[in-house]
Order: structure tokens, then C-alpha cells, then sequence
């Protein structure tokens, strides 16, 4: 009975392991924008931002390690604002990643803007570096997007998407 036990608590934790595992995404571009670029990182043209934002704060590298264990999660929620209602994320692989930090009703979270990852060349050529500089789309639709994560929860809320044009 006792090896049935120990046997049962090492496959939970096994599996436990390989469920974690799955959630984890590490982007090939995930950058923590400066906190002083908040306001322009929420100032999308096109698309819906979170309510009630009333500071910015500094992302750790620790934070964004607890994004990175669970980005995956991104696939279980649905837009439920402007622009494409009911749409997913598809191929979160295909994005590069622009991080702040937004203080809603005294709550940390880390506001996410996506884009594809095929344009940090182009936006290099023109001069542009998404690594300093938030990138603010218009229109674009499902190429461009934006998600809240709750640290704490390790969720994902407020996925919008561009409007289309």
C-alpha cells in the first residue's frame, strides 16, 4: 500500500511538472519598456486599453519570469473588446513583445502590446527601436494586440485586438 502511494505522489507531481511546462513560452523579442513611456504605450489608435490605469511601475526580471511560466496561458481567453470579439490568440510565436507595468485600483499588472516579429527589422531600417520606443499600430488587426497579465493570479485579462482597415 505504501509503494502504491509513493508510486500515485510522484506521477502527481510528475504530471504537475509537465503541465507547468507547457504554459512556458520565452518570446525570441520580450522587452520591459521605461516606465516614462507608459502613456504612449497606452495610447493605441485602434484599440481597446484597460480602464482605470492610474501609474506605471518598473518590471523585474523575476516578473517577467513569472509571464514567461505561464504565457501560454493567453490561449484560454477570448477578446472581449474591440476589435475582433471571440478571437484567440493564434501563434504566439510569431509575436515580439513590448512589457509595462500599470497600476489599475492599486493592483499590479503587466500590460502586454504585441506585434509580429517579422517587423523589428523593417522598424530598424526606419530607424525605429522597438527596445526603447512603444510601438503604437494603427488598424493592423489580429497582427497587433494587447492583454493585461495579473501577476499575482498569473492570468491573463483584457485581450483587445486592432481594428482592421
Amino acid at each position: 500500500m505504501k509503494q502504491v502511494t509513493v508510486l500515485m505522489s510522484i506521477f502527481l507531481l510528475c504530471s504537475r511538472k509537465a503541465e507547468s511546462q507547457n504554459l512556458i513560452f520565452k518570446p525570441s523579442f520580450g522587452v520591459a519598456l521605461d516606465t516614462s513611456y507608459g502613456s504612449t504605450m497606452l495610447d493605441q489608435c485602434s484599440r481597446s486599453i484597460p480602464e482605470n490605469i492610474n501609474g506605471f511601475w518598473t518590471i523585474s526580471l523575476s516578473e517577467i519570469a513569472i509571464l514567461e511560466d505561464n504565457f501560454k496561458k493567453i490561449d484560454t481567453i477570448t477578446a472581449k473588446e474591440c476589435c475582433f470579439i471571440n478571437a484567440k490568440v493564434d501563434r504566439i510565436e510569431r509575436y515580439a513583445f513590448q512589457y509595462i507595468g500599470v497600476i489599475i485600483k492599486g493592483k499590479r499588472f503587466i500590460y502586454i502590446n504585441a506585434f509580429p516579429l517579422d517587423e523589428i527589422k523593417s522598424l530598424k531600417e526606419r530607424g525605429y527601436d522597438p527596445t526603447k520606443y512603444p510601438l503604437v499600430a494603427c488598424d493592423g488587426g489580429d497582427y497587433f494586440w494587447g492583454v493585461l497579465f495579473d501577476i499575482e493570479a498569473k492570468q491573463f485579462s483584457f485581450l483587445a485586438f486592432n481594428g482592421g482597415a
